[in-house]
């Protein structure tokens, strides 16, 4: 199907249109993500279910990152208040954005964001209970015995979530009481890297990278 062709022709018959007495949209012709301005000749009123066509065949034509404006679109409309698309489209909007961010590193206020989403929040028993099945069976590094917490660990880590609950503040660790400064702890720091790096050549090596 020519897509770019189905996108002219909507665009052409919006701009034709004299009156529209009903409810529109102002969209961009050229997407400003391609270097489209805020001038008005870049700019046409369509109706909710032209504008929806119009970013799906903007998403079929460019691809990238155009397909999550297509996903947006397909949220309800605050003035109708329903959707705009069917099951199908949702799918292939959702499905293409999907396949777009693949490989892709997350910006840092995404984490950031969903650290303040969580802080101050518990876990529910199912939630740990379907975490813990997550984990299960994957491999790990380094020596075994070490992956479990000590008594000592599991005190202190039971001793800051108190202080925490409690409203209190985490002494700020400087200097010498910084724990990550001991040499006992920076070798075992250094000896997990190097584990985990020599077992990441040992798998680009069988898979001949």
């Amino acid at each position: 199907m020519n897509y770019q062709f189905h996108y002219d022709q909507l665009i052409a018959k919006a701009k034709q249109r004299v009156v529209n007495s009903g409810y529109t949209e102002k969209h961009h012709i050229v997407p400003k993500s391609l270097g489209g301005s805020n001038a008005k000749s870049n700019i046409v009123e369509l109706t909710a279910r032209e504008h929806f066509l119009a970013h799906m065949l903007l998403a079929k034509i460019h691809g990238k990152g155009l397909w999550q404006a297509a996903r947006m679109m397909q949220n309800k409309s605050k003035v109708q208040n329903e959707r705009r698309s069917n099951s199908r489209l949702y799918e292939i909007a959702k499905r293409e954005w999907a396949n777009y961010l693949k490989g892709k590193k997350k910006p840092s206020y995404i984490g950031e964001k969903i650290a303040q989403s969580n802080k101050g929040r518990k876990a529910s028993e199912e939630t740990k209970a379907k975490m813990s099945e997550v984990r299960k069976g994957k491999e790990r590094f380094g020596d075994p015995k070490k992956w479990k917490h000590t008594e000592t660990s599991k005190e202190k880590m039971r001793q800051a979530h108190l202080l925490i609950n409690s409203g209190a503040r985490l002494p700020k660790m400087y200097g010498d009481d910084n724990p990550m400064k001991l040499a006992e702890n920076r070798a075992k720091i250094s000896a997990a890297k190097t584990a985990y790096w020599a077992k990441k050549r040992e798998e680009k090596l069988k898979q001949g990278i």
